[in-house]
């Protein structure tokens, strides 16, 4: 992360799901998106979607208490404000959980003014 970037947390605790869990995370008014990072447990391999996009599909490590690390690159499908986030099992005969984990979003929010260093005022 950088100075002047922003960071997004949301937290899943416990157990969410059965079927097609969902949750909502917030972003406030941003120049881009810059990383997006995912540590979930789930029981089964799901299809991640961002508002409604399908980003693609995760391999869990089918242990609901050994969550797996991911880094998500489809970074463009993330919109200032509320961002819907959908986890889909990709064998629709499993009933999708989470039992805990957490997203994690880096941005450049907007009405930081950026420089590049270093910068140099010369006195009268």
């Amino acid at each position: 992360m950088r100075k002047g970037d922003s960071t997004a947390i949301r937290y899943i605790g416990g157990y969410v799901g059965d079927g097609d869990p969902s949750l909502t995370i917030s972003l406030e008014e941003f120049y881009s998106v810059t990383s997006a990072y995912l540590e979930v447990a789930t029981n089964t391999n799901f299809t991640l979607f961002i508002n409604g996009n399908s980003i693609g599909q995760f391999t869990s490590t089918g242990n609901s208490f050994i969550p797996s690390k991911y880094n998500i690159s489809s970074l463009n499908y993330f919109r200032n404000g509320t961002n819907d986030i959908t986890f889909k099992p990709v064998n629709p005969n499993i009933n999708l959980f989470i039992a805990g984990g957490y997203i994690k979003i880096v941005y450049k929010p907007k009405g930081v003014v950026y420089h590049t260093f270093p910068l140099k005022y010369e006195f009268p």
